[in-house]
């Protein structure tokens, strides 16, 4: 009875001391504004505030900052206040807010401080400054590492590699992080975007078998738990990456169930890509009758959606037209979307686009009076400068730096891709941080359950030997093709006369030293043309002119002897090397080149062009032969033109 009564004594005590403290605990407990935003954060749904929401918290956090009497809430409010500066791209204020909460004598616990240190990582990445980007995803990726949360990680993970490949050319490093989420988080819905967000990645990488096998497998996911919103927007960007691998049926298939899935509002975008897998499976024509079809089934839209729809028609139009020859035509829509410039508020990138439609057009149509590698420096430049993400921009990149490269402008596309190696580097530097932090733990239990740490652990010296064996010599970054293609091309310099595209005179002699080599013990004819005067057709009519003329009779000469090596030979000369011809068969067409230079309107549409040839012959046993064949071409040249315009001496 006596412990009885204690224990009732005791629960009244209890139920006094909780009537008297009830209002006091209300008050502690109370959910405060900053209390739910931080909420939203640790559950990832914060991105999804519109800009309304956002304010509302803003005001509300500010409010509650003026009442605050505790020191110890600074830290929620301030981590509120710089998240929310940071999703208005405020980074500055952002970063004045976050700081504060790490600065030294600060209490903070473990949560706050990845919050902080993932917000700084993303504030700094997005204003430039990535040597503390990538500082301040260490340390957030230190305290994530002690937190031991599959699902803040991978989020965290999530947000940093999409602001990587929003602000910077960093391509590498997100497949890490994209490819680690996917395997932390248990969430299905997120895995599959993970999915596709890696699938993405590996596409702007150049892994187009990974990404189709990625795209592919969210597909089937997202299918499979019956996520219809997300199986559309996979279907659009599986059918962006069949149309990128010239898969135009494939492409065409996925992007009609595409169209199955939103009929009611189906991107603009997919509706362009399903006309130009038409356009080059079907042709111009189909094409045209497809556009036709389109704007009579859109005849009931409104004023506005018609003149989207105009404005869409349009820019297809030019592509079309464009590729089907049809300059003029093409240049009438191109002038119809310059005025969009001044009339209608549109994004820098676009006003871009049409800027490089005109310039592509001028240049296709080979007008004069433009210094066009200029004109694509200049339009390179502007494109790395405007604010829209790496990815929106990179086709636009990829065709301006081919058309400089068909320039022969090598340095800028050498120069723009050098400066890509860097952030290689950057990435290199911070998987090597993160081995060091896994490998340094003294947690063991840790290491073996976590699949972070384990995968590092496996794959991460292969990483690194890859990125930094492979990355730096032009294979890991996205921009590798281009690499190749330099180096192609610088080979193809000593190869191939820039202009003409005929062999350069020592590719020539090396050719005819492999043949040598191989023992080719045959009989060889050496032209040697001289195109007459052609120094004064420059200065009478320009260098350009005079180009011209040379690329002309280069033509002619790979049309007259299609199995002869044809190499320009100082200037305005010509090499032509011909092996066991017929002699009759090759003097008979020697005439007829001749007459043809002198009567094709190409060639002398501004004044007549005529040319003189010496031709010698012999067997080539050493590269001695092959000077002594050129002198004797020479002399016979020098008798050819003595002789008078249009002679040919064998």
């Amino acid at each position: 009875m006596k412990v009885k009564a204690i224990l009732i004594g005791a629960i009244g005590i209890i139920l006094l001391f909780g009537i008297l403290l009830t209002p006091k605990l209300k008050t502690v407990l109370k959910t405060t504004p900053s209390d739910e935003f931080i909420q939203l954060m640790y559950d990832g749904d914060v991105r999804e505030l519109t800009q309304e929401q956002l304010k509302q918290y803003k005001d509300d956090i500010n409010q509650e900052l003026i009442k605050l009497k505790h020191r110890q809430s600074f830290e929620k409010i301030y981590l509120s206040l710089g998240k929310i500066a940071s999703l208005e791209e405020g980074y500055e204020d952002s970063n004045n807010y976050l700081l504060n909460v790490i600065s030294p004598g600060s209490h903070t616990n473990k949560m706050i401080d990845l919050k902080v240190y993932e917000t700084l990582a993303v504030n700094y990445i997005a204003m430039g400054d990535i040597e503390k980007g990538y500082f301040y995803f260490n340390e957030a990726n230190n305290v994530a590492y002690q937190l031991q949360d599959a699902e803040l990680v991978a989020s965290f993970y999530q947000l940093f590699s999409e602001t990587l490949l929003n602000y910077t050319n960093h391509t590498n490093f997100p497949i890490y992080l994209l490819g680690e989420a996917v395997e932390l988080t248990n969430d299905y819905y997120k895995k599959i975007q993970l999915r596709k967000q890696l699938a993405s990645v590996y596409e702007l990488n150049g892994f187009f078998d990974l990404a189709l096998t990625e795209f592919i497998r969210a597909l089937d996911m997202s299918v499979e738990k019956g996520y219809v919103d997300l199986e559309i927007k996979i279907l659009g960007r599986l059918s962006l990456s069949y149309y990128s691998n010239q898969r135009y049926q494939d492409s065409i298939e996925v992007i009609n169930r595409y169209f199955e899935l939103s009929s009611d509002d189906p991107d603009l975008f997919y509706v362009s890509l399903w006309l130009h897998n038409h356009y080059y499976l079907y042709g111009y024509e189909s094409v045209q009758e497809q556009l036709k079809s389109l704007e009579e089934a859109t005849s009931n839209l409104s004023i506005e959606q018609k003149h989207q729809l105009s404005i869409f028609i349009d820019f297809n139009q030019v592509f079309f037209l464009h590729s089907d020859g049809q300059y003029e035509e093409c240049e009438r829509y191109i002038r119809k979307l310059e005025k969009l410039k001044t009339k209608t508020t549109i994004s820098e990138l676009t006003g871009l686009l049409i800027d490089k439609m005109k310039l592509d057009l001028d240049y296709d149509r080979g007008d004069q009076g433009i210094d066009y590698i200029k004109e694509y420096r200049k339009l390179l430049s502007d494109l790395q400068l405007t604010n829209d993400s790496v990815e929106r921009k990179r086709l636009i990149i990829d065709n301006v730096l081919h058309h400089l490269l068909e320039l022969g402008d090598y340095e800028t596309v050498y120069q723009y891709t050098a400066d890509l190696q860097k952030p290689v580097t950057q990435e290199i530097t911070i998987i090597n941080s993160i081995m060091n932090m896994i490998q340094n733990s003294s947690d063991s239990h840790y290491l073996a359950k976590n699949n972070i740490t384990s995968m590092l652990l496996k794959l991460g010296s292969y990483v690194l030997s890859t990125l930094a064996g492979v990355g730096l010599t032009y294979g890991a970054y996205r921009y590798n093709s281009y690499f190749k293609m330099l180096k192609r091309k610088a080979k193809e310099s000593t190869i191939f006369d820039p202009l003409t595209k005929t062999l350069t005179k020592e590719a020539l002699y090396e050719t005819l030293e492999l043949e040598i080599e191989l023992g080719q013990n045959e009989l060889y004819y050496f032209l040697l043309i001289d195109v007459n005067d052609l120094s004064s057709y420059n200065e009478s009519f320009g260098y350009l002119a005079g180009n011209k003329v040379l690329i002309e009779i280069s033509n002619l000469l790979k049309i007259y002897f299609p199995n002869a090596y044809i190499s320009r030979h100082y200037g305005q000369h010509f090499i032509v090397v011909i092996k066991k011809p017929n002699e009759e068969e090759l003097l008979q067409l020697i005439t007829s080149l001749i007459n043809e230079i002198s009567n094709n309107e190409k060639i002398s549409a501004k004044r007549p062009i005529t040319c003189c040839i010496g031709v010698s012959k012999g067997y080539l046993t050493n590269t001695l032969d092959i000077d002594e064949q050129i002198k004797l071409a020479t002399k016979k040249l020098q008798i050819s033109k003595q002789r008078g315009t249009g002679s040919c001496t064998l």
